[in-house]
């Protein structure tokens, strides 16, 4: 499971294409989030 941007979507699809052209994919908008979230920098 992965969180995404939409400007980051388009990009993960090609990639996930380029590995597994038959892998199934569950794409959906999120409708509210709850809880911690800390953005770890690389």
């Amino acid at each position: 499971m992965t969180v995404t941007t939409r400007y980051e979507l388009h990009e993960l699809r090609k990639l996930i294409r380029s590995v597994d052209a038959r892998a199934f994919v569950n794409i959906v908008e999120t409708a509210g989030i709850m809880g911690e979230f800390r953005r770890i920098d690389d």
